[in-house]
């Protein structure tokens, strides 16, 4: 299973949107689970990590899991608290993947 990341960037009410999208190009069912504490990005700039945004307790979130038969695919995203306006890169963590490094964030 492959992931692909789609896009990062800053949006309404000081919020950070990451977009990804997992990909099964093999043959066979993949599986997938993870746990919410790896669901993170990091602002190198400020040497700060950031989890994902909730309301009353509830993640501000998209993200699958379960088995993804061969040739499916599915987006995900999370909305995080942004870094400050002067930090222009961040580095994001997909767990199970190795981290999308130096990512420019849009405006």
């Amino acid at each position: 299973m492959g992931c692909d990341l789609l896009e990062v960037k800053r949006v309404s009410g000081g919020a950070l949107l990451a977009r990804w999208r997992f990909v099964n190009t093999g043959t066979k069912p993949v599986s997938y689970d993870f746990s919410w504490d790896d669901i993170y990005y990091i602002d190198p700039a400020g040497n700060k990590k950031y989890a994902n945004l909730a309301i009353d307790g509830k993640r501000i979130l998209d993200v699958w899991w379960g088995t993804l038969p061969p040739g499916e695919q599915r987006v995900n995203w999370v909305k995080y608290p942004a870094p400050p306006s002067t930090s222009k890169r961040i580095s994001l963590n997909v767990p199970r993947f190795e981290p999308f490094e130096d990512i420019p964030v849009s405006e």
